[in-house]
């Protein structure tokens, strides 16, 4: 192991200690599991092995007393890289050598640190009094995560690590964008004053009484609360003489906040209905108009911006007049005539009804061209109307067809 320095680059004299040798020589000599009265305070240097992370590491202890109770601190570790940590404090009023390493050993496994080690039993002490390095700024917290709040403030959590030797005083947010900032004494911390419905990162600096340290690594994206975004607007269809569908799909920015609600607005007439899902129906449009929709998201913040407009659809009506065309004599009481299908009003033709001119003969129905007319008085002239019928009802009649006269 490499002779450790004092902070002024003086060499440290070093005493080798395992479970067969001394801590100290002389009067103060002391073996494993003696009881041990150091008249630090004292430096112990332990080496790790086992399966964690800090597998291979240094750990260093100060070790102090005062009226003959010992203190024990895991002051920090080293690892590759020399990076430094501070774990944890024992206080002991009668400890031995084991004890050192059985606490040791419990601060590296305790609650929240993922290693699986153990302490050698073997390890150097520092025979010369404790020179302390002074103190540094600290290291730069965890970030863990951010979480928006509402429409201008978001969350930080974090982790402290080493505080340079010095308590920590204050702990620093600052966003990304706008470099918007927000200070606390623990983790999270809450930073105010953001934009609505703007996406953030956040670093976190600690400070003590020597200074500011680095910042922490970015923490993940977050976006404050807004107006949910557009929904994409689906497919509208008629549904009847008055009313409509629209199906559509909820926008991809829900705005932080669940949506609550959303609306359909007609074009023209600014007819509204609300719903939850997709598809809603829109009531109370007028017969035979043609229409557009829109749809717009609410949420607990407001509504947001409307879709694109639907595809045009025409609310059904009554079926158009059918188109006349021949009618013919069959015999003295009956005729039939031609005729080709008007427009359906959005709904299937369910019959079409034909009516003669004079009155007298027996009105036909049918589904399709021709129809038969009966009833009709011998050689009597006559022309004849036909009408289409749909759910909705009876359309406009045909004009009359050209004059026939029955046999007599």
């Amino acid at each position: 192991m490499a002779q450790f320095q004092r902070a002024n680059g003086d060499n440290l004299p070093v005493l080798n200690y395992d479970s067969g040798s001394y801590v100290n020589s002389g009067a103060n000599a002391v073996q494993s599991n003696v009881p041990i009265q150091p008249q630090g305070p004292y430096l112990a240097f332990f080496t790790v092995t086992g399966t964690g992370a800090l597998s291979g590491t240094q750990i260093k202890a100060i070790i102090t007393t005062a009226e003959q109770l010992a203190t024990v601190m895991v002051y920090e570790y080293y690892n590759a890289t020399n990076d430094s940590v501070a774990l944890a404090l024992y206080p002991i009023d009668a400890w031995t050598t084991t004890d050192l390493q059985d606490n040791i050993v419990a601060a590296l496994t305790g609650a929240g640190i993922p290693n699986t080690v153990t302490v050698t039993n073997q390890a150097i002490f520092v025979g010369d009094e404790y020179e302390p390095d002074a103190p540094s700024v600290p290291s730069a917290p965890t970030i863990e995560t951010a979480t928006a709040l509402s429409t201008t403030t978001a969350t930080v959590a974090f982790t402290p690590e080493y505080d340079g030797g010095a308590s920590i005083t204050s702990y620093t947010v600052t966003s990304s964008p706008g470099g918007i900032t927000a200070t606390g004494t623990a983790s999270p911390i809450t930073v105010t004053g953001l934009t609505t419905g703007t996406t953030y990162t956040f670093t976190v600096t600690a400070t003590n009484s020597v200074g500011t340290g680095a910042a922490s690594a970015a923490s993940n994206s977050t976006r404050t609360w807004s107006v949910p975004g557009a929904p994409t607007v689906g497919t509208a269809t008629a549904t009847g003489a008055t009313t409509s569908t629209v199906t559509f799909t909820a926008p991809a920015i829900v705005g932080g906040t669940p949506i609550t609600g959303y609306t359909v607005t007609s074009s023209p007439g600014g007819i509204t209905a609300t719903g939850t899902t997709s598809p809603i129906t829109v009531p109370g449009l007028t017969t035979g108009t043609a229409y557009t929709f829109a749809v717009t998201a609410t949420n607990a913040i407001g509504t947001g911006a409307a879709s694109a407009a639907s595809n045009s659809v025409t609310t059904w009506a009554v079926p158009g007049a059918p188109t006349v065309g021949t009618a013919t004599q069959t015999g003295q009481t009956t005729a039939t005539l031609a005729f080709t299908a008007g427009t359906t009003g959005g709904t299937p033709i369910t019959s079409y009804t034909v009516t003669s001119t004079p009155p007298g003969g027996v009105a036909a129905a049918g589904t399709t061209s021709p129809l038969s007319i009966t009833g009709l008085t011998a050689a009597t002239s006559y022309t004849f109307v036909v009408k289409a019928v749909n759910v909705v009802g009876a359309g406009a009649n045909s004009g009359s067809s050209n004059s026939i006269t029955t046999a007599s």
